[in-house]
């Protein structure tokens, strides 16, 4: 079995050409990348509802929070309080106080 010379080199030609075009399906592909994470995001910052609190809020807390997963049961409650905002902290961080005053730490 013997092989061309002639296709040989167009071989390598052809090679050369799909390399070039690799670099620019490349860069289509990210560019459809950016596109699709800039529609999610999009969407989902029309569904998503920033809520501020205030100190003298009242609030609920997850139990799972506070609780470990293995003593977790079905029929235990999903939240616990209620809990008044004592101070609030920048990007929605706060220190949570039961009703008599006493502070809550932090877990």
């Amino acid at each position: 079995m013997s092989i061309e010379v002639g296709s040989l080199d167009q071989n390598c030609e052809q090679m050369k050409v799909n390399l070039d075009l690799l670099e620019e399906e490349r860069e289509k592909a990210i560019v459809r990348v950016a596109a699709y994470q800039q529609q999610l995001t999009s969407y989902y910052n029309k569904k998503a509802k920033i809520r501020q609190f205030q100190p003298g809020d009242l609030v609920l807390r997850k139990t799972f929070i506070t609780t470990p997963r293995q003593g977790s049961k079905k029929m235990k409650p999903n939240w616990e309080g209620p809990y008044v905002i004592s101070r609030s902290g920048g990007r929605g961080s706060s220190t949570l106080d039961t009703l008599e005053g006493k502070e809550i730490p932090r877990q």
